[in-house]
């Protein structure tokens, strides 16, 4: 058993990033619920193996959690963002999305927030009981990145996808993807693990993982690897020279493989476009938070509201943006989606999707749909998601409404 509980978790971080539902064409809503039943598992078995570890605990021993966090700051910050995550679904624009995630974003509701709170406290317990968690623990991380940039680079050699494609069809510029959801995503991962290798010190580690990086071309996995080597340079100081050094080749040899292999899929990193996104989603962030500054709009809700709190010629000018839009076509169709942004206030919160939205448009650019009918159709891709939406999340997000107002009341 004590072997079971050492190797819990760092089984868990080394699977966790090669999870994907497989099939040819991609849907990001299994893959979803592949995360989501996975972390529950282990979730659920993590806490009965650490119960058997302390037979001797009962239920009323539990308000002693309540010190035990306040000795350690991160988990306590943890802890409350997800209870206030929870709380602000009572408030939310859309209660069913903050509760579960959205159609977009998915692993973004307050349930999910829990979970992985979860997740981090059941790996601080048991690293506290037995030292060598933790260290296996980051090993199965680095593990996991080094796969990884090998399975990214086979995709940038041989321009195909190891874990099929979202959309049917293949476009090379966005490889490498492995079975993440972008290469940003798989930048962000491989930057974690880096981090990890520089922080340890291990400089065959750095120079794969810089590599990884170099290899997705993505500006924001190359300003967190930039700011990884600072904090091991402010860490380390001078010992730190070799392993800064084997990163930062590695980087170099990533960013020339892809131009290499994969010209398409190196874009130009001074692009002013991303920047200009970026500028009005930050923009519309300010004034959203201006707005409702106490609970927001609830885990999830902002993704369909952002585009309201920008005044219609800067939609307009993001759109084009966005899309490059150019010439009478797609001048028409942008004129089209900035209209339907802001006629979306006046449709009553009972209107379908299907009939609310111009042209069929994703949520992510209009938010003319307040009702959960996009929450619904989210699930109802199959019997089981048709029974969980009907049933069960209706009912769950209703006692947590109730039990949130009584509390409030006293």
């Amino acid at each position: 058993m004590n072997f079971l509980r050492r190797w819990w978790w760092p089984l868990f971080t080394f699977l966790y990033p090669f999870l994907f539902y497989p099939t040819l064409n991609r849907d990001l809503r299994w893959d979803y619920a592949v995360h989501a039943a996975f972390t529950a598992l282990f979730l659920v078995v993590g806490a009965f193996l650490e119960a058997l570890a302390h037979p001797q605990t009962r239920l009323h021993h539990l308000p002693r959690l309540g010190g035990w966090l306040w000795r350690r700051p991160v988990l306590l910050l943890a802890w409350l963002y997800a209870l206030w995550a929870l709380i602000s679904t009572r408030f939310a624009v859309s209660p069913g999305f903050a509760l579960t995630g959205s159609p977009e974003g998915l692993g973004d509701g307050a349930l999910w927030v829990l979970a992985l709170v979860g997740v981090a406290t059941l790996v601080a317990l048991r690293a506290e009981e037995d030292p060598a968690v933790l260290p296996l623990t980051l090993r199965a991380l680095l593990l996991a990145g080094g796969l990884l940039t090998l399975l990214a680079f086979f995709e940038v050699a041989t321009h195909k996808r190891v874990a099929g494609t979202l959309t049917g069809v293949l476009d090379p510029s966005v490889l490498p993807q492995v079975n993440f959801g972008s290469k940003g995503h798989l930048g962000g991962f491989l930057g974690l693990a880096l981090g990890v290798a520089l922080g340890s010190a291990w400089g065959v580690l750095a120079l794969l993982l810089g590599f990884g990086v170099g290899l997705t071309y993505n500006r924001a996995s190359l300003v967190g690897l930039l700011l990884a080597l600072g904090s091991a340079w402010a860490g380390r100081g001078v010992r730190a020279l070799r392993v800064f050094f084997l990163a930062f080749l590695g980087l170099l040899l990533g960013l020339g493989a892809t131009r290499l292999f994969l010209p398409s899929g190196a874009k130009a990193l001074a692009s002013p476009s991303s920047l200009e996104q970026r500028y009005y989603g930050w923009k519309a962030t300010l004034r959203g938070i201006a707005a409702r500054p106490l609970f927001g709009f609830g885990a999830a809700g902002f993704h369909f509201q952002w585009p309201l709190y920008l005044e219609e010629e800067e939609l307009r000018h993001f759109l084009r943006i966005m899309w490059g839009a150019e010439g009478s076509c797609q001048d028409l169709c942008v004129s089209v989606c900035v209209r339907g942004a802001y006629l979306s206030r006046s449709i009553p919160s009972n209107t379908s999707c299907t009939s609310a939205t111009p042209f069929n448009l994703r949520s992510a650019h209009l938010p003319s749909c307040r009702s959960d009918s996009r929450y619904k159709s989210l699930y109802t891709a199959s019997p089981l998601g048709n029974l969980w939406s009907r049933t069960f999340v209706p009912r769950l997000t209703s006692r947590i409404n109730r039990s949130i107002r009584l509390v409030l009341r006293r």
